[in-house]
């Protein structure tokens, strides 16, 4: 038969799997748990934003989906009293119970983190047939959203080693209290 070369025979990487299928996944070489970091600093943007449509939580006003992952969404809402909180909660009305037990979790380990960087949680908010959010404060606009105001224009390199650094200094923090 015919020698095949080592392209032809070996078996490709997860990462070369992603390239192949149309791109770079950050889950593909971050380690495990930065990228729900990332996403609940809001770095991730949305590509969904119809999904949070279908989301009614009484007593606020959803202003607008910010990101989604998984089976949660990220919203900015405005509580009944004027106030803008983000919302994070199960996409859909009937959600899993592993779902609602991760918010929980989740939920727990953001009240005990008080660290720059790290969005604080306020409440956990009862809605519809059992689900919960995570009331947090409203950080104001997400690094993403704000590289979407200039497209194809880089950033500056001063403004860049501020967030790496920043970014690196809350990872640490938190990689010190066995969180990521």
């Amino acid at each position: 038969g015919r020698l095949r070369s080592t392209q032809e025979t070996a078996i490709p990487s997860r990462a070369m799997r992603a390239r192949r299928a149309g791109g770079w996944r950050c889950a593909t070489w971050l380690p495990r748990g930065v990228p729900a970091f990332l996403q609940r600093l809001a770095i991730v943007p949305s590509s969904a934003p119809a999904a949070a449509a279908a989301v009614r939580i009484p007593a606020y006003d959803i202003i607008e989906h910010v990101q989604h992952a998984g089976p949660f969404a990220l919203l900015r809402a405005r509580r009944h009293s004027g106030e803008r909180v983000l919302l994070k909660t199960p996409r859909s009305q009937y959600s899993a119970r592993r779902d609602i037990a991760e918010l929980r979790r989740e939920f727990q380990i953001l009240r005990t983190i008080d660290l720059p960087g790290v969005v604080h949680a306020r409440s956990l908010v009862e809605w519809g047939s059992g689900n919960l959010a995570i009331e947090m404060d409203d950080v104001g606009i997400s690094l993403a959203e704000q590289l979407a105001m200039a497209p194809g224009q880089p950033i500056p390199l001063g403004d860049f080693f501020n967030i790496a650094i920043q970014l690196a200094r809350t990872l640490v923090e938190l990689h010190e209290r066995n969180i990521v």
